[in-house]
This record gives structure tokens, sequence and C-alpha cells, in this order.
């Protein structure tokens, strides 16, 4: 439940991040433009946008982990659903299985 939640976030996720990005390369780029005793403001802006970049990165890479994990789940599940899970103390009966994934 909680991984189809973040699913569902992760468009508005991504593009709230790629706007912030976006606003924050256009407030920098106005900065320079201007009077050079703006520089203090300049170098707030540049490390905004790398802190920007940076938690893009992580959320990211959290989420190809995510998903990868998900996918191994889901591949054991039809492992054990076809009763090809390696081990058969642990293997459960179809009825069991639609229980516990209902």
């Amino acid at each position: 439940m909680l991984r189809s939640e973040i699913a569902d976030l992760t468009p508005i996720l991504d593009l709230s991040l790629k706007l912030q990005i976006r606003r924050l390369e256009r407030e920098l780029s106005e900065a320079r433009s201007a009077q050079p005793s703006q520089t203090s403001n300049v170098l707030v802006l540049k490390n905004l946008l790398e802190d920007a970049k940076r938690a893009k990165e992580r959320y990211e890479r959290e989420y190809l982990d995510e998903h990868k994990a998900s996918l191994g789940l889901k591949a054991q599940l039809a492992q054990i659903r076809s009763g090809k899970g390696g081990d058969r103390s642990v293997l459960l009966s179809r009825s069991h299985i639609s229980l516990l994934v209902n």
C-alpha cells in the first residue's frame, strides 16, 4: 500500500523538484546579471540550487531502491504462487496467498 502511494506521488514530487530547480536557476542568472554588490545573493542562490539538486538526486536514488525491492517482492510472490519457491516448507496454498494479498 505504501509503495503504491509513493508511486502515486512520484510524478508530483518529481515535477515539484524540477520546477524548484528551474526557478532557482532563473533567479541565479538574474542575480548574476545584476549589480556586483549582490554577490552574497548569488552565493545564497547557488547554495540553494545545489541543495535542491542533491535532494532530487537523493529522492531519485531512494525511489529506484524501493522500485527494485518491489520488483523483487513481486518475483518472489510469483514464484510462491507458481509453486516454484525453493523451500517447500514455506510454500503456501493458493487460498492462503490470496488471503495475505487481499
